[in-house]
């Protein structure tokens, strides 16, 4: 997945959740952004100071809202099950 995000006047990275489209906006400058590589190092070790849903958001894309709708508290989809 390529992350695409836009620069605040603030210089903070903002994030569209591509479920919802509300662009969230990050305590994050960009040089933190570009200088993380996956690959190297944990998303929580590079970036403590983010809240775990703020994290999901780099990875994944969604919003912390969108994500709890979509999965519950242990990481599985509730998407796919059916209410009836």
């Amino acid at each position: 997945m390529v992350l695409e995000y836009c620069v605040a006047p603030n210089g903070n990275v903002g994030i569209e959740c591509p479920r919802c489209h509300k662009v969230i906006e990050l305590p994050l400058k960009e040089s933190e952004l570009l200088a993380w590589n996956p690959n190297e190092t944990f998303i929580q070790n590079q970036f403590p100071k983010l809240t775990p849903g703020q994290r999901e958001m780099l990875l994944s894309g969604l919003c912390e809202e969108c994500w709890n709708e979509i999965f519950d508290e242990d990481g599985e989809d509730l998407s796919t099950f059916d209410d009836n």
